[in-house]
């Protein structure tokens, strides 16, 4: 219920697990140079609660404001103790459609900015396109004033709505991610095959950076490097991992796509 979820977060159970992301390097592969960070209850009771069992009662019962400035905290935090280690990650983090009409958000988020002493750049928000029309005079206010801060804005789960193709003009994005169900397919369906490497070209006929969700065979990330898509994550790549685990998996996957491009070459 309401009043536990507020006891969780008081009591610092809620906590930022790291799914990675990749980056199409030129003709060397996929390299991980991002995260995506995804909440997790770690309850005293129940053990470890997925976002799916609480977000949508945050939402409800107004507490997702709490919950991202927890999360936004706990990510920025953990980027800059990355970096002090010499690992340059890029960290997102999503941002509830409540947020997306808070004038007050983007001064807030840069003093958190400030306190860890990080560049906007290396933040990125993403935010559903039904977010974006529930006030866009406002919403276009306030997603100006962050990419001013150099912040990175990813419209999310593109191809699940009806009002994509004006959101991705007029509102100030940088990246584009394409809807897991419609990534799952493209191995096995012309029309999925189809509808991605469309949108592919729509988002870099826009300037966009495109990003696959939903990555969970290598045929699929094959496919994704052939359809010229940018960045990718999903099951293959790996699930959301606790941060302890992210420097060795970071190590080994780059290690791993370096020897096989100088195999290829060779």
């Amino acid at each position: 219920d309401v009043a536990d979820l507020m006891r969780g977060l008081a009591a610092g159970e809620i906590v930022a697990y790291y799914q990675p992301k990749a980056t199409l390097k030129d003709k060397r592969g996929w390299f991980i140079d991002g995260v995506e960070a995804l909440a997790r209850w770690q309850h005293p009771r129940l053990g470890v609660v997925m976002p799916d069992e609480f977000i949508p009662l945050a939402a409800r019962s107004g507490v997702i404001s709490d919950l991202t400035s927890a999360m936004l905290d706990q990510a920025l935090r953990q980027i800059r103790d990355w970096d002090a280690e010499g690992l340059r990650l890029k960290g997102a983090v999503n941002l509830p459609p409540s947020l997306v009409t808070d004038l007050s958000f983007p001064d807030r988020l840069a003093a958190i900015l400030a306190n860890n002493q990080l560049d906007g750049s290396q933040l990125t928000l993403e935010i559903t396109e039904t977010a974006t029309m529930q006030d866009p005079t406002k919403t276009m206010d306030i997603l100006t004033r962050l990419r001013v801060k150099r912040i990175g804005l990813a419209l999310d789960d593109f191809g699940t709505g009806f009002s994509s193709l004006t959101q991705l003009y007029q509102m100030p994005f940088d990246e584009m991610k394409i809807d897991k169900s419609l990534v799952i397919n493209i191995p096995h369906s012309r029309e999925a095959n189809t509808m991605v490497s469309s949108l592919v070209e729509l988002g870099h006929n826009l300037g966009l950076t495109i990003c696959a969700e939903g990555v969970e065979n290598r045929a699929a990330l094959d496919l994704l490097a052939i359809l010229g898509c940018d960045r990718c994550q999903g099951f293959f790549i790996s699930r959301a991992l606790p941060p302890s685990d992210i420097p060795s998996f970071v190590s080994h996957w780059n290690t791993a796509m370096i020897t096989s491009s100088i195999q290829n070459v060779g």
